[in-house]
């Protein structure tokens, strides 16, 4: 695991926009809001189940046998890395679109309809790509490579370079290199974005902090009392074996 980041710099941050920050309930469940905690016969029927295991207080699943601290396919939240991906963009658009743009950085103009597009959104003079980040990971946005395709993080710099040009001639105006960071509290459902102009790996510290948000309706994790709520009748419904005399 990386070293924990210490320093004024970041002391500072965390007190002035997190204090007293809370990441959720200790327990072996990754749902920050579930209290669970495996059985035996949990990590048993996991085991069957090729390391496959549904939380039964809360109905998230994630995969038992896979090692917490790799996050070369997972993040710490059991999401895959394109999951966690997804979400940053979707809260990052959600905000651009509640504030009708970015503050410090611009209107937003244009956003991809689809997730794997080099550039993200153009808010402002900026073709932005999107990063997001567990809340309690190593503050540091990544442009990282791309082993699906074989690309290497520089052949992923220049084609967001070329991206950036094409809808620079799209959008009839010139467009400057950005990343926007989404740091992500799951327990919280607190957003906070980071801006750099430039597409390079960038320490939190040393970024813009341009605004937060709530994103409670695009987290995907829900308290365990909602999850039941959700999975009881209706008022008047009945099962399917209510004929069945008891």
């Amino acid at each position: 695991m990386p070293a924990p980041v210490t320093g004024p710099k970041w002391e500072r941050l965390k007190q002035e926009l997190w204090p007293g920050e809370f990441h959720g309930i200790d327990s072996d469940c990754p749902n920050p809001y579930c209290d669970y905690n495996l059985t035996p016969e949990d990590i048993q029927d996991a085991e069957y189940a090729n390391g496959k295991f549904t939380c039964p207080q809360c109905r998230w699943s994630w995969n038992l046998m896979s090692d917490p601290e790799d996050t070369r396919d997972r993040t710490r939240t059991g999401m895959t890395l394109g999951e966690m991906g997804k979400l940053g963009e979707d809260v990052v658009k959600q905000y651009a679109k509640e504030m009708q743009g970015i503050p410090e950085i611009g209107q937003l103009i244009w956003e991809s309809p689809v997730y794997n597009d080099p550039i993200d959104l153009v808010a402002g003079d900026y073709a932005i790509e999107v990063k997001s980040l567990h809340s309690e990971v190593f503050p540091r946005f990544k442009i990282a490579a791309d082993p699906g395709s074989g690309m290497k993080r520089a052949d992923v710099i220049r084609k967001k370079i070329q991206r950036m040009a094409e809808l620079s001639n799209h959008l009839g105006k010139q467009l400057y290199p950005g990343m926007i960071g989404a740091r992500l509290n799951f327990y919280t459902a607190r957003a906070d974005f980071f801006f750099a102009p430039e597409y390079k790996d960038r320490l939190m510290t040393a970024m813009q902090h341009v605004g937060f948000t709530d994103f409670s309706k695009l987290n995907p994790f829900k308290r365990p009392e909602d999850v039941q709520k959700m999975s009881l009748p209706a008022q008047g419904e009945t099962s399917d074996y209510s004929d069945i005399p008891f």
